[in-house]
Parts: C-alpha cells; sequence; structure tokens
C-alpha cells in the first residue's frame, strides 16, 4: 500500500488558496471568492504565525459555508479535477501508481477531492477533512469525527498500520526535489 500527500507530493504546489478560491468562486460566488482574496493575507499571517489548522479551517469556512454539499462535489470533479491534472507531478504519479493499492491524503475536504483521486489516481481510499453538513448544506465547520487537518499523521487513526504493508509516505510540505516528496518502508 502506498500513502501520498495530495498536496505538495502528488501535485507540485503545496498551497491550497488557489484551490479554495476555485471552490469559493464556482461553487459559491464572485463576492465570496472577492471576500476569500481580501482576507487571504490575515489567513495567510495566521497560518505563519499561530496555526496551520486555524488557518485551513478558516479557509474552509469561507469558501464553502452555506453551499450545497453536492454542489461542493460537483465542483471538485468538473473543476477541481482539470486544475490538479494540470499541477500533477510525474514522478510522484508514476511511484504512486507502481502500487497495488492506493492512499491519499490530504487537508483538503474530502467531498471535494474524492472524485479526482478516485477517477484519475485510482485511489482506494481517500482521507481528508471532514465537514460538517445540516441536510445537505455545508455549515463551513469541520467535523468532530474528521480527525485529519495540517499536522495529523498520515493514515494513522483509520486503521492502517505501515509495519503490516510495503508503503510509501508522502510528505509533501517543504521538500524541493521531484522525488523527495515521497519514502519507502518495506
Amino acid at each position: 500500500m502506498v500513502v501520498e500527500e495530495l498536496h505538495g507530493t502528488l501535485t507540485r504546489s503545496t498551497c491550497t488558496f488557489p484551490y479554495f478560491m476555485l471552490v469559493a468562486f464556482e461553487a459559491g460566488s464572485p463576492l465570496r471568492g472577492l471576500i476569500l482574496l481580501l482576507l487571504w493575507p490575515f489567513i495567510a499571517l495566521i497560518n505563519t504565525c499561530m496555526s496551520q489548522s486555524m488557518a485551513l479551517q478558516m479557509l474552509i469556512f469561507i469558501s464553502m459555508a452555506g453551499l450545497k454539499m453536492k454542489d461542493l462535489e460537483g465542483v471538485g470533479r468538473a473543476v477541481l479535477s482539470r486544475f490538479y491534472l494540470e499541477d500533477l507531478r510525474g514522478s510522484a504519479y508514476r511511484v504512486f501508481m507502481a502500487f497495488p493499492r492506493r492512499c491519499v491524503v490530504t487537508c483538503f475536504p474530502r467531498v471535494v477531492v474524492e472524485a479526482f483521486c478516485r477517477e484519475y489516481l485510482g485511489a482506494d481510499m481517500v482521507l481528508g477533512t471532514e465537514l460538517h453538513s445540516v441536510k445537505g448544506i455545508c455549515t463551513g465547520l469541520v467535523s468532530a469525527k474528521s480527525g485529519y487537518g495540517y499536522g495529523y499523521g498520515y493514515g494513522y487513526g483509520y486503521g492502517y498500520d505501515s509495519a503490516k504493508s510495503g508503503s510509501g509516505y508522502g510528505y509533501g510540505h517543504g521538500h524541493d526535489s521531484a522525488t523527495s516528496g515521497y519514502g519507502y518502508d518495506s
């Protein structure tokens, strides 16, 4: 089994802001996109100085609160897939596809990236931030059962045990080389 981080390992970019901006604009409205753009410097400051998890929750709330979960899934399937494919790192993709079982871990909301990961990457499992919803409407809050955000272990807490399977780990953030984004453990 291989476990890879989506942002920074499978994709070249480690920054998730452009993807949140696309969701805010496409599923929400130009006004929502403008609000996110205006608040981005403040969110980036929080991300750097205080808490990556808090910054992630702010991005999720601003870009997704009040939207239908089906709309979020549709934007992920129709719009984000094209941008993810353009940003895909070829060397990481080849290693990822060499394994029979694949898991993608991401801080991005699972409902938005799951279609891309399953359809284009052939992922068997997608671990991401779970969104809270009421009657199919996203509240913009992270679900208590989510268990993943920045800093959460790769697959731990989801029944994944690297000691029992040959696996690759996606390190994602902070690696410059196209091949240093993943390691092996057999």
